[in-house]
């Protein structure tokens, strides 16, 4: 995983799960489709599904992962309190994307 890809990947996650994300969708899977609807060319949704894979491939624990979304990709989004693990939620991010 590389900076740049750490870079994009915050991106993403600060952008659209900032802190007030709850202001702009009821659900998570709102804010996803709300990045959806905003036109992303079909590169971009594949480099960020990508680098989410790449990101879950680089042998955090899950403890890690979790703590990663809010430290390392400003993500405020804690799918540990609706009972998911950050791996099975960014999974399900990407899964959602390459649906697209």
């Amino acid at each position: 995983m590389t900076a740049s890809d750490v870079a994009e990947l915050r991106s993403f996650f600060s952008g659209y799960f900032h802190e007030d994300w709850e202001l702009d969708a009821s659900e998570p899977d709102e804010v996803i489709s709300q990045f959806l609807r905003s036109g992303p060319s079909s590169n971009e949704v594949d480099r960020i599904v990508a680098q989410i894979g790449r990101y879950l491939d680089a042998g955090k624990d899950d403890a890690a992962i979790e703590r990663g979304l809010l430290e390392e990709l400003g993500c405020y989004y804690l799918p540990g309190a609706d009972g998911m693990s950050a791996r099975d939620w960014l999974r399900h991010v990407a899964d959602v994307l390459s649906k697209k």
